[in-house]
């Protein structure tokens, strides 16, 4: 059978179910998979819940649990019928002459009718005897009201009282729907607690519970909407979103967002957004949870950060603004390397080497705490080009371009000829040379040698291929290269891919890898060929430091071709268009090109 993707937008099916092998396929995604994986993909489910699911629909009991669990099973069960009968009352409540004031203060806030309804708000009395008298004509009992979290004993233990007491009610619901806790919005200035959460039951734990998950997951696996998933601060930012058109927002419960927060939302997105207040206890909070995923981060899973305008949540964006204000906000959103850039930067001014030497070290203690070493690797390079961007703009920042005159005086250059004149006002700065390699390479047959730059970059990779364990010290330099031979890039992609995983990989490792991934044919070409004695490095079974040796000689020789050629082009778009731009584009090549020498000369 075929049809359109559930995962993507698209106009041409691309989606197939095999029925006799219990399978789909997805070309549109790449997905692939049986019921199971279905599930767990579109509904954003775990192993065990997508069995749960499936077992229901099909009628079929699953294998019975030893009797403790079971009788858990029954106890939750009585929960649920007690907290979804809580729920219907204060619905009630707030419909009657008791809720009057809780509903003028809603609409006050902005919210509709279809708003209160789509969330099923609330209303719990002052007293707990209207509750306890409807749940109680349903068969349920006080102590199992306590044990849902809906009342608690006296200090004396003499009676009992109701955990809500006039607040607007927020019915809180687990993954498939069911109300399985409640949150309060105090009426009365008086209270202490503005929000207030039901305690810990056996059904809800606010460290796993994220409000209005189910529906936010739904909304966000419709196939035709490409919204993200919003993770904002409370209740009423969650309701803001909706009313502005964002289904899939959701809330931690008085609670930082903790690391099953996270796997949840990943399991339904690869990039959430967090949204965050515009305040300092907003900013704080982002980067808290800067620091809390960081660890948890694996290849495609990430967060973003939405900053909303200081002293803003969103309802205030939505009110004062418009819906098409707390979009374009979700839009305009920062990544999470950007985030922590923007902490640490902003820490104090970075006027000083020493200043700039701490900047940098404790970004590199940052990208040491994710625990995936392909995910730290990418991270690490990120940083890198970064800190080389940022101090080619401090070296720029001091020096003001040349001025030049008719005249000398003191802030003036030297008169130039009608020669240097015609190449603009830059000319005497421009004495660039190639990338530094030693008087030895230079004059050595490798580099006297003729090979065109295609054959370099054939050599380089086919030593990867000899000697991986180069890339123990040399990953970074390898991943730099760019090859415009197509096959030579797919390779070079995968050999990454492999040794990102942080496996210690030999010769023939690699290569059964690689031919696992469907490269064999430009692994044989590579390893089929000739190498002269020239190249006597690249071989097999040369030992490993005079390979090291050879291969790094040769990428001093490609990456110095590679600058000349890039150079060339600078200098030449400089002489066409004389710009502060372009002279800047100039002196930033020049001290990128310091400081790979610097870097790879390091490493020798």
């Amino acid at each position: 059978m075929r049809g359109l993707s559930p995962f993507n937008v698209e106009k041409t099916p691309s989606f197939f179910v095999d029925d006799q092998k219990g399978t789909f396929t997805c070309y549109s995604s790449g997905e692939h998979g049986d019921h199971f994986d279905f599930l767990m993909l579109l509904k954003g489910v775990s192993l065990p819940e997508a069995i749960e699911l499936l077992a229901a629909d099909a009628g079929l009991e699953l294998p019975k649990p030893d009797p403790e669990t079971e009788r858990r099973q029954r106890q939750a069960a009585s929960l649920y019928d007690l907290l979804e009968g809580a729920a219907t009352f204060f619905e009630s409540q707030l419909a009657g002459a008791m809720g009057k004031h809780a509903r003028d203060y809603l609409v006050s806030r902005g919210l509709t009718d279809t708003t209160i309804k789509h969330f099923r708000l609330g209303f719990a009395p002052q007293s707990l005897r209207p509750l306890e008298s409807y749940l109680s004509a349903r068969g349920f009992r006080l102590d199992q009201l306590i044990e849902a979290g809906l009342a608690n004993h006296s200090q004396d233990g003499s009676s009992a009282y109701g955990i809500f007491r006039n607040r607007i009610i927020f019915p809180i619901t687990d993954w498939r729907g069911r109300v399985i806790a409640f949150g309060g919005r105090a009426l009365s200035p008086d209270d202490k607690a503005k929000y207030l959460n039901s305690p810990k039951t056996a059904l809800f734990d606010k460290g796993q519970t994220l409000y209005n998950f189910q529906k936010a997951r739904e909304a966000a696996n419709q196939r035709h909407t490409d919204t993200p998933l919003v993770v904002a601060e409370g209740y009423m930012d969650v309701i803001a979103f909706h009313d502005a058109g964002v289904a899939t927002a959701v809330a931690p419960l008085g609670t930082a967002l903790t690391e099953m927060h996270l796997q949840a939302l990943w399991r339904i997105t690869d990039e959430p957004v967090l949204c965050f207040d515009g305040d300092k206890a907003g900013l704080k909070a982002a980067h808290a949870v800067c620091d809390r995923t960081l660890p948890l981060l694996t290849p495609g899973k990430s967060v973003w950060f939405c900053l909303l305008p200081s002293g803003q949540d969103p309802d205030d964006v939505l009110r004062s603004d418009g819906a098409d204000a707390l979009q374009r906000m979700l839009a305009d959103r920062v990544s999470l390397v950007d985030m922590i850039w923007q902490r640490e930067q902003a820490k104090k001014e970075l006027t000083t080497p020493d200043r700039r030497a701490g900047f940098q070290q404790s970004l590199r203690e940052l990208v040491n705490t994710i625990k995936d070493s392909t995910v730290k690797q990418h991270y690490a390079y990120e940083i890198k080009a970064k800190l080389a961007a940022s101090m080619q703009t401090a070296a720029l920042q001091p020096q003001s371009p040349p001025k030049f005159g008719v005249g000398r005086g003191p802030r003036q250059g030297p008169m130039m000829s009608g020669h240097d004149r015609s190449k603009g006002r830059y000319a005497g700065n421009l004495a660039f040379s190639r990338p530094s390699t030693t008087t030895a390479l230079k004059n050595s047959p490798l580099a006297k040698a003729s090979v065109p730059s295609s054959g370099r970059d054939e050599l380089l990779v086919l030593t990867v291929l000899n000697h991986p364990k180069i890339l123990d010290d040399h990953f970074d330099d390898f991943e730099r290269l760019t090859f415009e031979n197509p096959q030579l890039d797919r390779l070079q992609k995968e050999i990454i891919t492999i040794a990102g995983l942080g496996e210690s990989l030999d010769r023939l490792s690699l290569h059964d890898h690689l031919v696992k991934q469907g490269c064999s044919r430009i692994v044989r070409k590579l390893t089929a060929q000739p190498i002269s004695s020239t190249h006597d490095f690249a071989k097999p079974e040369t030992d490993i430091a005079s390979a090291k040796s050879g291969w790094k000689d040769s990428l001093r020789l490609r990456l110095s071709e590679q600058a000349e050629t890039e150079r060339r082009s600078l200098e030449n778009d400089l002489t066409e268009e004389t710009t502060d731009e372009n002279f800047a584009r100039l002196l930033g090549f020049k001290a990128e090109q310091h400081r790979r020498e610097h870097e790879f000369d390091q490493n020798d």
